[in-house]
């Protein structure tokens, strides 16, 4: 029996799901299985010429499950569960220097919060030797230990098989909270006990550390990014018919545009990043759009402007917001989105899609928000739909009240968030055409 079949045996041996294929013109079999996530699984796959394949199959990787929302593992056999930690960078690397330092002192006096301090301690380490760490205790009773140290090579498979980052790497990089010998007999209770002694290590480390800590958040598979990206046909045929620098763009908006770019990690910042790129933009919209009322309503023969009634049209209209910009937030964003966007770009963005257009057509994000978009009729406006919809997630995730409503919070590790991968893919192409529609012919320095 070779590794590979071994390596299918133990997937077979703690029945999870699983598949082998193999594919024309290559000469290579591929395994496809599903762990087990909360009340779902989650699809890996591996190849049986992966380099790693003898390190994976001689773990005890079967014995763990995924915890939902977060990058971390959980075992009822091994009593353990292991969680990523993230800091700001570049503080990650220093971590487990700085807690050894900082745990190794009897009376501490004040906090760490600066740079050049947290090099000095690591120096120190370095003269004493220490420089080495690769786990820090910072809990021990009752037979329960809690860890801060590199990650397991059980934790590092999974990780490194959905992120595609070369297991060596993983296990000499990624640091995580672990947690040994608690009795735990599902996800609920491996989440709640991580969320528990997570919240109150971090909340007194923050007496101390300038740089925050907290868990990561589940890293999208790459299979499912790789589902969301444009053909390579297609971008080679993008670029081709390109001409670059031959615009230029808002600097502030852009940077918004950006940074959601990168956040891929943080669905809701993401999706508040592209909104809050439209959102630089309503004040120019709206104005418009008040002007062109206003027009209508005083090239009316009707009109008098000795009638209160029509003066009070006027200025209803005119009205400004706190903000000084005319109109309220969704009104705004229709009027902006309208004056960039075309009806049947929309469309075709979601029927082009087989995954988005299922998404949108059966509702399937129905619990990120109850407006739906008909992508199929003509005779419906779908901009309104889209501009409802995108309202409406925005205002969930930042609990804000519209009209007296207020909707339950869209929360950060809530289940939905996984879904809402297709409504942040609409966002983005909306912020896309305002940024374009309001970009300028590029200018030399």
């Amino acid at each position: 029996m070779n590794v590979f079949e071994g390596l299918v045996n133990k997937i077979k041996s703690v029945n999870w799901e699983f598949e082998i294929k193999e594919f024309q013109n290559v000469d290579n079999k591929w395994l496809f299985f599903k762990v087990p996530k909360e009340r779902e699984g989650e699809e890996l796959s591996i190849s049986e010429k992966n380099i790693n394949i003898d390190v994976i199959t001689n773990t005890n990787f079967e014995k763990f499950r995924l915890i939902k929302g977060f990058e971390g593992i959980w075992s009822k056999d091994l009593k353990c569960i292991e969680c990523e930690i993230e800091t700001g960078a570049p503080f990650t690397r220093n971590l487990l220097t700085v807690l050894h330092k900082l745990l190794a002192e009897d009376n501490i006096e004040k906090p760490i919060n600066d740079v050049d301090e947290i090099q000095i301690q690591e120096n120190e380490l370095d003269e004493e030797n220490e420089s080495n760490i690769s786990k820090v205790r910072v809990y021990i009773s009752n037979n329960i230990e809690v860890y801060f140290g590199y990650c397991s090579k059980e934790f590092s498979i999974f990780s490194s098989l959905k992120s595609m980052m070369p297991l060596e790497r993983m296990m000499n990089r990624v640091i995580t909270l672990q947690i040994k010998g608690i009795n735990v007999n599902s996800h609920e209770e491996a989440l709640q006990y991580l969320l528990k002694i997570s919240n109150s290590l971090f909340f007194q480390f923050s007496h101390y550390l300038y740089f925050p800590m907290k868990l990561r958040n589940e890293r999208l598979n790459r299979r499912d990014r790789l589902k969301h990206r444009m053909k390579t046909d297609e971008v080679q045929a993008s670029l081709s018919n390109s001409v670059i620098l031959k615009y230029e763009y808002d600097n502030e908006p852009m940077s918004l545009y950006i940074h959601g770019r990168n956040s891929s990690d943080l669905p809701l910042n993401q999706f508040l990043s592209f909104y809050q790129t439209i959102e630089y933009y309503f004040p120019i919209y709206s104005n418009i759009e008040a002007k062109q009322k206003i027009k209508r309503l005083l090239k009316d023969p009707l009109f008098d402007p000795n009638n209160d009634t029509k003066l009070t049209k006027i200025l209803s209209i005119v009205q400004a917001n706190r903000s000084g910009e005319i109109g309220d937030e969704r009104s705004q964003l229709k009027a902006t989105v309208k004056n960039c966007v075309e009806d049947i770009d929309l469309r075709e963005f979601i029927l082009d899609n087989d995954e988005r257009k299922e998404y949108f057509e059966k509702n399937n994000g129905k619990k990120l928000s109850a407006c739906t978009i008909n992508a199929k009729g003509k005779s419906n406006d779908i901009i309104n739909e889209v501009c409802e919809r995108i309202y409406d997630i925005r205002c969930r995730i930042v609990h804000k009240k519209a009209n007296g409503y207020e909707g339950e919070l869209i929360l950060p590790y809530s289940p939905e968030i996984k879904q809402i991968i297709h409504d942040i893919n609409l966002v983005e192409f909306v912020a896309q055409k305002v940024l374009i529609d309001n970009s300028s012919p590029f200018t030399t320095p």
